[in-house]
């Protein structure tokens, strides 16, 4: 077992793998029922915000550098993340809007607009786009990560005569 305090990839790809766990599952509205989606919504905070922290200093310096000399593709790569950041904060604000459940079981009672439910839902799909586009640009980085998070470790001989343990 490995310490996460130790490589802060390892906790970034944890992160995002919860991320993105959770983001399937709230997509997954019709087979969680509704209020699931919505506790899960509210949920998806603490891993965004998260991973907002662990890339801070990329999110502050990138704009120094946006308009200097970037390579166009990190630039493809801020103006995307950017749109990612947006939506993210598009779908939470709507959904916030639209509660039905959650926010009521707090004691928060929202007017159901059809104008914030309809933005909620077209900014839903606007961001599973966008974290499809976002996972295709760090594909490499997935794969790399995932490989060394889930590879198995040679085995010692003092290990193997001993089952094992030591």
């Amino acid at each position: 077992m490995f310490s996460w305090t130790k490589n802060i990839n390892k906790a970034r790809y944890a992160i995002d793998a919860l991320l993105l766990l959770l983001m399937l599952c709230v997509a997954a509205q019709k087979a969680t029922g509704n209020l699931i989606h919505e506790w899960l919504g509210l949920a998806l905070l603490v891993p965004f915000i998260v991973h907002l922290v662990q890339h801070w200093e990329w999110i502050t310096n990138i704009p120094k550098r946006f308009f200097g000399r970037l390579n166009l593709q990190s630039r493809l790569n801020v103006v995307l993340n950017m749109a990612l950041y947006l939506a993210m904060l598009w779908v939470l604000i709507s959904g916030l809007l639209t509660s039905k459940e959650a926010l009521p079981m707090l004691g928060f009672e929202v007017g159901r607009d059809a104008f914030w439910k309809a933005m909620h839902h077209d900014a839903a799909n606007f961001l599973l786009v966008m974290i499809g586009v976002h996972m295709a640009l760090h594909w490499s980085w997935v794969v790399k990560m995932t490989k060394k998070v889930f590879a198995r470790k040679p085995i010692t001989k003092a290990q193997a005569v001993s089952g094992g343990a030591q």
